[in-house]
């Protein structure tokens, strides 16, 4: 297990550490820590998150990297034209790239993932699989 921006996610223990003394997390993105949060509902919930369907929305041309840390896709600022994916980390696995839809579905404004699932069907599909299966966790849950 590693840290990662200062965060450290330990989802059998439902825990996320978060380093406030390092520098660099004092002006902490609270995006990331929505992204880890999914990470804990995912691995507590894996039966309901299969990443053979979600690969399916991709581009058939598309391949998600062996590991998140086996690839150089580390960037997390948000893409101007998104194109299926919402960062550049989205792009390094299938459960990564979960997790940045997530996140994203919960930091930006309702109208900017309106505006966003008009103009990407791909994102528009992932975020429908994403509604979908945390609302098969939670039915209350709103986004």
């Amino acid at each position: 297990m590693f840290m990662f921006r200062g965060i450290l996610p330990l989802a059998n223990y439902f825990i996320i550490g978060i380093d406030i003394v390092r520098p660099s997390t004092q002006n902490i993105d609270y995006r990331v820590i929505h992204h880890e949060i999914f990470h804990i509902i995912y691995l507590q919930h894996k039966e309901i998150f299969n990443d053979k369907d979600w690969i399916k929305f991709n581009n058939p041309k598309f391949e998600y990297a062996e590991c998140s840390t086996c690839t150089k896709n580390i960037g997390l600022k948000k893409y101007k034209k998104t194109k299926g994916f919402f960062t550049e980390y989205s792009k390094s696995t299938a459960s990564e790239d979960m997790a940045e839809v997530y996140s994203h579905m919960i930091y930006l404004e309702n109208n900017e993932i309106d505006q966003i699932r008009e103009l990407d069907l791909i994102l528009n599909n992932k975020i429908l699989y994403i509604e979908s299966k945390i609302k098969q966790i939670d039915s209350s849950f709103t986004f």
